[in-house]
């Protein structure tokens, strides 16, 4: 119910069970890669830290500069 009261609130309409399902089976291999590897692309990952931050404890992938 909370689903749908959602999707009604913000699409004005509801998808079904089914055709949430159809929609997910409708998504190629090909399209989940490429999604992939748009948002897993090394030039544009970013590392957050909270608390100290000790140099000697990060892989040294981490320490190219």
């Amino acid at each position: 119910m909370n689903r749908l009261a959602k999707q009604e609130m913000h699409l004005s309409s509801f998808l079904t069970m089914d055709a949430m399902l159809a929609a997910i089976a409708s998504v190629r291999h090909e399209e989940v890669q490429a999604l992939v590897s748009e948002l897993l692309d090394e030039d544009h990952l970013a590392l957050t830290t909270l608390g100290p931050l000790d140099r000697r404890n990060l892989p040294r992938e981490l320490l190219r500069h």
